[in-house]
């Protein structure tokens, strides 16, 4: 009985590393929602297995900001948002408290990942000013900190925000940047998925009238 419970445990182990491996996989490839769905699955064990390891900042701002992403591109999922958004705020929310405990102790490798997690947040408030500040907040302090696979996040969805406020122009830039930052640290399939999100918004072409198109009728 007790080796068929170690199986067990070391089994349970296994699918939670796994699932917070595919939760950080799913979330730069924008695949928020399958991010969230296993973030929401399996945060509690994950956390458990980390405890006070390193890793498990990194799990908490996975979690949380693939959760709201969820939330914020969610006219592409409309059909889980009675189902599912009850439990992806409540988590992101959980995760976000976490982010702040941290910061507020001193913890000099959660201020940038919190920075972008309220930037989501508060984007869905609809402090579009403050939701800016903090996407931009973001992306300054990864640079500071050399950490370009947050950096490129951060101007992805500081694009995806300038999407949805109508705003093609500054959404350029930021993809561009997002683009060029993925293509920095070898993140060729990632680089691919952008080029065609771009090429589906038709970003780059003069006529941003059509990027807002393509953006509003998904």
């Amino acid at each position: 009985h007790s080796q068929s419970a170690g199986e067990s445990a070391k089994a349970l182990r296994h699918r939670c590393l796994r699932a917070n491996t595919e939760v950080v996989y799913a979330s730069y490839m924008a695949d928020y929602v399958t991010a969230a769905d296993l973030a929401v699955k399996y945060f509690e064990g994950v956390m458990r297995l980390f405890m006070t390891h390193a890793a498990s900042i990194f799990a908490t701002f996975f979690a949380g900001f693939s959760c709201y992403a969820a939330i914020a591109d969610s006219a592409k999922q409309r059909e889980k948002k009675n189902k599912y958004f009850k439990q992806y705020r409540k988590l992101a929310q959980k995760c976000r408290a976490k982010l702040e405990e941290w910061t507020s102790r001193g913890c000099p490798n959660t201020a940038h990942l919190l920075d972008l997690v309220n930037a989501e947040w508060l984007s869905l408030k609809g402090d579009t000013t403050l939701a800016l500040q903090c996407f931009q907040d973001s992306i300054r302090s990864s640079a500071r900190r050399g950490q370009i696979n947050i950096q490129a996040i951060g101007n992805e969805r500081l694009a995806e925000f300038h999407i949805r406020d109508g705003e093609a122009g500054d959404a350029r830039y930021y993809f561009e940047e997002a683009l060029r930052l993925n293509k920095e640290w070898g993140a060729t399939t990632k680089v691919k998925a952008l080029e065609e999100r771009c090429d589906m918004l038709e970003i780059f072409n003069d006529t941003s009238e059509k990027a807002m198109d393509a953006s509003t009728s998904e």
